[in-house]
């Protein structure tokens, strides 16, 4: 209690005791054992909440915590008074000796105070005891942070950065400790831990790591030496007895243990590596391990100071870049700028073999050795004097060819041969100089100059020679060769001076031409003949030489005249029914047609000579005599103006003489070479009436009759084109024009449309009207459907009908088929296959009919082409039907643009099959269209599920249906097409086997 008494006094009245009384706190006890035995002298430090900090009455001052007990003999203990609230206990176990504490379990405890005292359940209880020890670098030295230790081989604690450890909970006995750090190696030594020794002896290293890295990348290494784990060697010093190896990783660390003392390090270098220059830096290493590990003891190829000297013609006059690359190109390259000093200095250059390269900025100097090839084998190399020779002349050129380039006292210095693309020359200044080119090529300028401020030169060739040769057994003076070219100009080459070659006199020729231009070569002499006679070739975009080559042999000619002497006379020279050559006489009627090849025996040449009008009889060689033949000129007149009057078609006869002809432009037409006689002729023009309608005319010997004829048009034309409606030409359209009313009903004309669409109809009467129309028949207008202008009424009267246009429509190449089925008894599945006639074994199309709460369906097949073939489609049921449905087969031709099939269903107890076909031409507007509106109405309600996926098929349908219905037609009552024609819908018991073949 705070306060456990109060004083007070009675009297003969109540008194009220002046104080109060109150509960300071409540006692909490426990009690600690080992092995179930009492344990005293053990301390419990009591720690309280954060806001305790009175110590309670009745326990003990403690350093840590609110306060502390210990325990007596019989291993209880207790804190008299503690207020209520949260606390934790804490226990401690210290032997007498210095260094060896008990462990007791639990390590803390938690418990509440509440207001009634407490006994706490739990019993702590020593479990060991603890030991400590430390590990050192050294005797004296510093302790080892993060050591492992290991009792036994078992992980037991780690050590702090002081390197002092603790062993908890540890029973007496026999012990191998030791301990593990990084690049550090301990002993395991045999310790005995008991509580009369709880302190360990220090744990020393026996050995320490020396690390370092080998420095080997490829780039780095001398040619034929590889990177790899590389061997390190440790020799013991002085007396070099004790020699330790080790390997690198594969990158280049290594670790070796040495125990504390003097040492040499190297890096193992076979005797091959030796040979091929590989050296490490230092080639050697002392280390002394005293009593920590060593680090940094690195290795790396060695590397040399590289220096030479810039020589350049006066003051360098650009700046200098140096490059040095090795031959191995895995070593990076590396590059030094050299403005004003002559001399350049490379640190840190690897051992091997060097190509050391000088450039300009601008690429103008040359030097006389430009590349420095340098073996770098020790640790300073001198580079040979870089000493500039002159300046470089750059020269791009798109074939190869020579230049020759002159001072400006118009010198020649040198001739340069070319290479295609771009050429660098070492010249002795900066230039001008005069670049003339010399070759086959052409090009633009007969030369060009170059300096050094203006860069480079190009020479791109526009032309090229383009030559050829001729040998010949003889030699003349007079050889020419035509060249002519595509763009119509002409060049003749020659005379052409013949050469004695190996073995005949060689002429030769070239001319200059542009790339892919045609040259057609034609050579010539007087007295030679040439095989080929000419060649044509395409340039190619270089010189060739000997691209044509023509042998030239001694002519033959063929000379002689025409008697009397008779101007432009046709002398033809054949062979072998061939002609060969043609030359018309001159004024003296004389001709000469050669070099021709020199005919061999039995295979002689032909003469023959003819002109219109003349009777040639051949006298002897080349010799002919000319007799005059009578003539007869036609003119014919348009008798309404008197102006010359075409194509009318004249028609002469007489004898064995037989001729028809049409007049020219001016109507005039000659009938030449007739004999004497009488002749017939009669003049012919649809259109029109001739006088005189024919004449019988006597032709005397050699005479020249003229006839005159003129003409009355009678009848007219009609004038028109015929196209597509996307205004394309339609050819091969034929256009009748038939006459009406009962005086003109047997008239009839037509005409073909040309290529250009047009056409026009001859022969219409003046006092008829014609109904305009496409012609019908079985081999007329297959190509064409229907035209625009179809019964169109024209009359012409006293002029042509012109500016018709027509349209015409060629049939679709498309068929499509709607199919119908009705009367669909409820709940029987069926399935509609379609079949080509001529393959009756193989349908071509399937689909499935669902029952549906309409006994009806319509759908479209697939688009046929509209090729006029046939085909047949089965309706048959499937499954295990209740009611008995009989198949059902339709047949139909692919002829139009559009075919409607009804098919109706039906069970002998409800009637006979029924079937209904509709073309696109043959089907009545009303019912057609009405029938399609209900279709789709009905089916859009009753299956709308069904409908909206083919909607867009019901439209195209509809669409064929409005189309064919409007289109004209000829027929004035248009009907069903006949079953037996078009379709043909019957009922089979099974698939119907006539249908299909064997």
């Amino acid at each position: 209690m705070a306060k456990n008494k109060a004083s007070l006094s009675v009297t003969a009245d109540n008194y009220k005791i002046q104080g109060e009384l109150s509960v300071a706190g409540y006692p909490v006890s426990g009690k600690v054992t080992s092995d179930r035995e009492p344990i005293g002298g053990v301390s419990f430090v009591l720690h309280g909440e954060n806001s305790m900090k009175t110590k309670p009455p009745g326990c003990l001052e403690s350093p840590t915590g609110l306060c502390r007990v210990e325990s007596g003999p019989n291993g209880e203990f207790s804190f008299p008074v503690l207020q209520p609230g949260s606390y934790r206990l804490v226990p401690h176990y210290a032997a007498s000796k210095e260094g060896i504490a008990f462990d007791v379990r639990p390590k803390e405890l938690k418990f509440t105070v509440k207001h009634n005292s407490l006994t706490l359940t739990q019993e702590f209880q020593v479990k060991g005891f603890t030991v400590t020890g430390n590990v050192k670098f050294s005797k004296k030295g510093a302790g080892v942070p993060d050591a492992k230790i290991f009792l036994n081989g078992q992980q037991r604690a780690l050590a702090g950065q002081d390197g002092n450890f603790r062993l908890e909970n540890m029973q007496a006995g026999n012990y191998r400790l030791s301990a593990v750090a990084d690049k550090l190696e301990f002993p395991t030594i045999d310790v005995r831990i008991s509580p009369s020794s709880p302190i360990l002896p220090d744990l020393l290293p026996s050995a320490f790591a020396v690390c370092g890295i080998v420095h080997q990348q490829e780039a780095h290494l001398p040619l034929g030496v590889a990177a790899g784990p590389r061997t390190i060697q440790a020799v013991s010093l002085p007396d070099k007895i004790r020699v330790l190896n080790t390997n690198t990783d594969e990158s280049g660390v290594y670790c070796i243990m040495l125990s504390p003392g003097e040492y040499q390090m190297s890096v193992v270098v076979t005797d091959n590596e030796v040979k091929k220059g590989l050296k490490f830096s230092p080639s050697t290493r002392n280390v002394n391990v005293i009593n920590k590990s060593i680090s940094i003891i690195d290795f790396s190829p060695l590397r040399a100071t590289l220096s030479g000297r810039i020589r350049c013609i006066g003051k360098c006059a650009e700046t200098l870049t140096l490059s040095l690359v090795s031959t191995d190109e895995e070593i990076p390259p590396a590059q030094q700028t050299i403005a004003d000093s002559g001399t350049f200095t490379f640190n840190d250059v690897l051992p091997g073999q060097y190509d050391l390269h000088i450039k300009s900025e601008q690429g103008n100097l040359c030097w006389r050795d430009e590349i420095q090839k340098i073996i770098v084998s020790t640790a300073v190399t001198t580079v040979p004097d870089f000493i500039q020779t002159g300046y470089t002349m750059s020269i791009k050129s798109s074939h190869d060819t020579i230049v020759d380039y002159f001072n400006l006292d118009n010198v020649k210095i040198a001739s340069l041969q070319m290479r295609r693309g771009s050429n660098e020359f070492c010249v002795p200044g900066p230039g001008p100089y005069m670049i003339v080119p010399v070759s086959c090529h052409e090009f633009p300028a007969p030369w060009f100059s170059w300096e050094l401020s203006t860069g480079s030169v190009v020479l791109e060739a526009v032309k090229h020679k383009f030559g050829g040769v001729i040998h010949s057994s003889e030699l003349h003076d007079d050889v020419l060769v035509l060249v002519a070219k595509d763009d119509g100009s002409k060049v003749s080459l020659g005379p052409l001076k013949g050469v004695r070659g190996p073995h005949d006199f060689e002429y030769r020729f070239e001319v200059l031409a542009k790339p892919r231009e045609e040259l057609r070569m034609e050579p010539s002499a007087e007295k030679l003949i040439f095989a080929p006679t000419s060649k044509t070739v395409s340039a190619g975009d270089d010189c060739l030489a000997d691209a044509v080559v023509f042998k030239g042999e001694k002519g033959y000619f063929v000379e002689g005249r025409i008697n009397p002497a008779l101007e432009g006379v046709e002398v033809k020279i054949s062979q072998g029914g061939e002609q060969i050559a043609v030359m018309i006489t001159d004024k003296t009627g004389q001709y000469k047609i050669g070099p021709l090849p020199t005919p061999s025996p039995g295979n002689e040449y032909e003469i023959t000579a003819e002109r219109e009008g003349y009777q040639m009889s051949k006298i002897k060689n080349g010799v002919f005599e000319a007799r005059k033949l009578a003539e007869v000129v036609v003119t014919v007149t348009d008798s309404s103006d008197g102006s010359p009057l075409a194509g009318v078609l004249l028609s002469l006869s007489g004898g064995d003489y037989r001729k028809n002809s049409q007049a020219g432009p001016d109507g005039i037409l000659t009938f030449h070479s007739l004999w004497p006689g009488e002749y017939f002729l009669r003049p012919k023009l649809k259109e029109y009436k001739f006088e005189p309608q024919s004449k019988i005319i006597g032709v005397a010997e050699g005479a020249t009759v003229q006839v005159k004829v003129s003409g009355k048009r009678v009848a007219f034309s009609c004038i028109g084109v015929v196209t597509s409606l996307s205004g394309e030409a339609e050819p091969g359209v034929i256009i009748e024009a038939i006459g009406t009313g009962d005086a003109c009903k047997n008239q009839q004309e037509e005409a073909i449309s040309e290529v250009n669409g047009q056409f026009r109809i001859r022969g219409l009467q003046p006092k008829c009207e014609y109904s305009l129309r496409l012609k019908q028949g079985v081999e007329a207008n297959q190509h064409i459907s229907r035209i625009s202008t179809s019964n169109l009424k024209i009359q012409a009267e006293d002029t042509d009908v012109s500016d018709i246009r027509i349209i015409a429509w060629r049939p679709p190449q498309n068929c499509d088929v709607a199919v119908h089925v009705v009367n669909c008894p409820s709940g029987v599945n069926l399935r509609l296959r379609l079949y080509r006639e001529a393959d009756p074994d193989s349908h071509i199309y399937e689909k499935k009919l669902e029952p549906s709460s309409v006994p009806q369906h319509y759908f479209i097949l697939p688009v046929l082409p509209n090729d006029g073939k046939a085909y047949f489609m089965q309706l048959d049921p499937i499954g295990n039907q209740q009611k008995r449905v009989e198949s059902l087969t339709a047949q139909f031709s692919a002829n139009s643009s559009f075919r409607y099939i009804k098919l109706e269903l039906g069970t002998p107890s409800i009637g006979p099959l029924r079937g209904d076909s509709y073309g696109d031409e043959k089907s009545t507007k009303g019912s057609i269209i009405f029938f399609t509106l209900a279709a789709v109405l009905a089916m859009a309600y009753f299956n709308q599920d069904y409908v909206l996926p083919v909607f867009n098929q019901i439209g195209t349908f509809v669409r064929h249906v409005a189309a064919s219905a409007s289109a004209p037609n000829s027929n004035a009552n248009p009907a069903p097409i006949p079953l037996d024609e078009d379709l043909m819908v019957e009922p089979v018991s099974k698939k119907k086997a006539k249908l299909r073949k064997a």
